[in-house]
């Protein structure tokens, strides 16, 4: 992490003049006790998969974390902020609403107000507040001397007016097209009840299914019962193919271009699978599945080319 120098943070701050009382909130104590306020800021823009980012604010519990070998207690709070055309505020997660468990429950494009086209740029603050751990590391007391406190700041510009501004990316933008989702993501969405992300699961079990008739089927996990080892690997038109064998459980995993899709199914007995995991947008996962799945319904011996490979593992 590239902290920055206070003439740096100047610079910023000239350009973004609402972000001064951003890095101002909150230190009283960092102010009091004289510590090391780290802060770094990046300048991005906005996108789809931004439009449904929601931060972790744990209404005033916060989360917790710990490094280097628990010898380091930290809590952290995410804070969303969108700025109009005069850097004025005009929304932000603080001021909506919480789930029972505490979780912010909006997304960014639910608090951009009436008219999106006054948007200027949304700030995603990040807080850590990093504490050495006290005598008690199971109590109240585990929280010892304040030790840093460390701000991350993405300043999101609004796209520009040729590409149709705000109003043209709320329009393209689809859950389950182009946003770009992790497991993480997705099983919170599905935990809050959230319909765009239950459609999305629903999706991504046809794939399974898809997956399962078409490849898994088809050749596949004969080629894996053969084999002496856990692990091994293939590539299929560019679509990299790992399995792995651990605890009764069978593990697929289909990777391009940073993209993964991952299906786990029982060794033995019932062949269907389901997801384990993915990083990709629903379509970027889909083509990955779709091209696999062609090469093993027109080329009736594509199984042979998955090889042995000690190097494929879980961890």
């Amino acid at each position: 992490m590239d902290w920055l120098t206070k003439p740096q943070i100047a610079e910023f701050t000239k350009r973004y003049p609402s972000i001064d009382a951003l890095l101002a909130s909150d230190d009283y104590y960092a102010l009091k006790q004289d510590v090391p306020r780290l802060v770094s800021i990046r300048v991005a823009r906005i996108d789809e998969t931004l439009l449904y980012f929601h931060g972790d604010y744990l209404n005033g519990k916060r989360s917790y974390m710990t490094r280097e070998d628990e010898k380091w207690i930290g809590t952290k709070i995410e804070r969303i902020f969108v700025h109009g055309s005069d850097h004025e505020i005009i929304g932000s997660t603080s001021s909506k609403e919480r789930g029972a468990d505490g979780r912010s429950v909006v997304r960014v494009k639910d608090i951009l107000g009436k008219n999106p086209g006054l948007v200027r740029y949304i700030v995603v603050l990040s807080r850590s507040a990093w504490y050495r751990y006290g005598r008690d590391l199971s109590g109240p007391k585990r929280f010892g001397k304040l030790a840093s406190v460390e701000k991350r700041i993405v300043i999101y510009r609004a796209p520009s007016k040729m590409k149709g501004g705000m109003e043209a990316l709320l329009k393209r933008t689809r859950l389950d097209k182009n946003v770009v989702l992790s497991t993480h993501e997705l099983l919170d969405g599905i935990a809050r009840n959230d319909s765009e992300y239950k459609g999305v699961n629903n999706i991504l079990d046809t794939l399974a299914r898809r997956f399962t008739d078409a490849v898994y089927n088809k050749g596949l996990r004969s080629r894996i019962d053969r084999s002496e080892k856990r692990g091994m690997s293939g590539t299929f038109s560019g679509v990299k193919m790992l399995s792995f064998v651990t605890a009764g459980r069978v593990m697929i995993t289909l990777s391009r271009a940073g993209k993964e899709l991952t299906f786990i199914a029982a060794e033995d007995g019932d062949p269907r699978m389901g997801v384990q995991g993915l990083r990709g947008t629903v379509g970027e996962v889909r083509a990955m599945v779709d091209e696999v799945a062609r090469i093993f319904e027109t080329e009736l011996s594509a199984y042979n080319a998955m090889r042995d490979d000690e190097s494929v593992s879980i961890f």
